[in-house]
């Protein structure tokens, strides 16, 4: 809704709150500054329901199916934010009935008398202009606001209408729209450009649709992703004790069922076809948080939920600038302000339960503090020294594939291991210091021999020499940290292992995936060890 609306709207609105009589708040025996809000309320709450009115005509009209669920978003989310609006209202003893107002009805009127892809034109170019303005009103008046409830609603409303400019910029440009109105500005400011830059492309990158099928490994976890927390938000709506949780639970289903929905778009605009599914290390989380009811639920629910936004703002952000295909990127530019708005949110509710990002999900005992506990890591030194050492082989393997590797999925899960176990091996690297072991890892012989023969090998039977070897590796890790990681005495390593597993799982699966793709059977390559049947010749000869 633009400003200028919303003024018009807002200003036979602001006396009316005003003569509703306001219940005391009794904070610190002062009554609540939200009355001097009220303009800035009903702005917001008259620009909601303009929203959802028009998206609900956008899929009835609209003819582009990336117009039409568009506006199943504008419904979905401006509906929850002014749901949003009316419980905070409410919970303080206001009572408010917010209006759409005239200017607004004859916006939707113009917009009713039109069809096909007119409609989709118009409907774009309103999007685009409303939304630039409501995001320039909310980073102007949402510093103004005095209530700590007005606050709250443009910190949580804020992200929304940033991602809806973004999404209704790229739609918009599919249709034809036309964003050219200059968004107000404070004295002083430089207007805002009426069509932003969304997404970059990168040096050698091909924006063609085609090339969505080199993005489908981060598609297939984005996805299983996605389905895993519409399953726990279910899950955490009849398990969770403190209703903070439940409502988190119920937002993640609403939101990443949008984000489902948005993944499959890109895919079919790219001209790719996949089935979501959820992944076996998703699977065990469930699993795992299905066996917890009450208080515990919900301290591990909150905890699985800080940690896996934290990776997934981290994935998103990379793919949002290097993803091959133009889909991707600009799916994962749209969805990265909601996951970070999500990790907000999990830190905020998992800080009323007790959650920790580096609580033990594995169980077991969280003691080994103070004095006994440096005592506990350096006995398992040897566990550390063979992590170490293979997030190292795994980055200079990575390396290696990043130059020689023919296919584009290929390189891309290169690219992915380096970054990927260059992030794990810091954290041993930092226990391992703290703890007074070696500061720099080193590698084995075996370590350096298997690098060494992955050198040697060129053309399309690098691809599948690397993906087999990756395939074998990721296998032996996850078994590793499975068994011996989470069996360690010390909770400093048990914290490690069990943040690393979900990564080494991942890649693990990606790795079958991918490797399908160039010829490996992920099967075949377990059963056939060769390199376990040279690690006992060479134990024999040893010995």
């Amino acid at each position: 809704m633009s400003l200028r609306r919303m003024m018009a709207t807002a200003g036979g609105m602001v006396i009316a709150l005003a003569a509703v009589p306001l219940a005391p708040l009794l904070a610190q025996g002062q009554i609540s500054q939200l009355s001097q809000d009220s303009k800035l309320i009903f702005q917001m709450a008259s620009s909601n329901l303009l929203e959802i009115r028009l998206g609900q005509l956008a899929q009835q009209k609209a003819t582009n199916p990336a117009v039409k669920q568009f506006g199943q978003q504008m419904v979905t989310d401006h509906t929850n934010m002014e749901n949003q609006l009316t419980s905070l209202v409410s919970k303080n003893g206001t009572k408010f009935q917010p209006s759409i107002g005239k200017a607004n009805e004859e916006e939707v009127s113009r917009l009713e008398k039109l069809s096909g892809a007119e409609f989709d034109r118009q409907y774009m170019s309103s999007m685009i202009q409303h939304h630039q303005q409501d995001v320039t009103f909310f980073q102007n008046e949402g510093q103004s606001a005095r209530s700590s409830e007005a606050r709250q609603l443009v910190s949580s409303g804020l992200p929304v209408l940033q991602q809806h400019l973004t999404m209704a910029t790229q739609v918009g440009g599919q249709v034809g729209a036309s964003g050219g109105v200059a968004v107000a500005t404070q004295p002083g400011q430089n207007p805002t450009p009426a069509n932003p830059t969304v997404t970059t492309q990168q040096p050698g990158q091909v924006t063609t649709q085609g090339d969505v099928n080199a993005d489908m490994a981060f598609i297939r976890e984005a996805a299983s992703s996605n389905l895993m927390e519409i399953r726990l938000g279910q899950l955490a709506q009849s398990r969770a004790t403190n209703q903070a949780v439940k409502q988190f639970g119920q937002r993640m289903v609403t939101d990443h069922t949008n984000l489902e929905n948005q993944l499959t778009a890109a895919v079919s605009a790219g001209g790719g076809t996949f089935t979501p599914a959820v992944e076996s290390f998703h699977e065990r989380q469930i699993s795992r948080l299905e066996n917890l009811s009450g208080a515990d639920f919900d301290r591990a629910y909150m905890s699985l939920m800080i940690r896996g936004h934290q990776k997934d703002v981290s994935n998103f952000q990379t793919q949002s600038q290097s993803a091959r295909s133009t889909q991707v990127r600009t799916m994962a530019s749209n969805s990265l302000p909601i996951l970070q708005q999500h990790l907000s949110l999990a830190l905020q509710v998992g800080n009323q339960v007790g959650a920790d990002s580096t609580t033990n999900l594995a169980g077991g005992n969280r003691g080994d503090r103070a004095e006994g506990n440096r005592g506990t890591v350096v006995s398992e030194a040897e566990f550390i020294r063979d992590t170490r050492a293979g997030n190292l082989m795994q980055i200079q393997l990575g390396t290696v594939a990043r130059e020689k590797a023919k296919n584009r999925d290929v390189r891309q899960f290169a690219e992915r291991m380096i970054s990927e176990h260059t992030r794990l091996l810091n954290q041993w690297n930092t226990l391992a210091v703290k703890n007074g072991m070696a500061d720099k890892p080193g590698m084995g012989p075996r370590h350096r021999e298997k690098i060494d023969q992955l050198r040697k090998v060129s053309g399309k039977n690098f691809d599948r020499a690397y993906m087999t070897l990756m395939i074998q590796q990721h296998q032996d890790e996850v078994n590793y940290f499975q068994n011996e990681g989470r069996a360690s005495q010390s909770a400093e390593v048990r914290r490690l292992v069990n943040d690393g597993l979900p990564t080494l799982e991942q890649a693990l699966s990606q790795s079958k995936q991918i490797g399908r793709g160039v010829g490996v059977d992920p099967d075949e390559a377990l059963r056939n060890r060769q390199d376990i049947a040279k690690d006992r010749d060479k134990d024999k000869n040893k010995e």
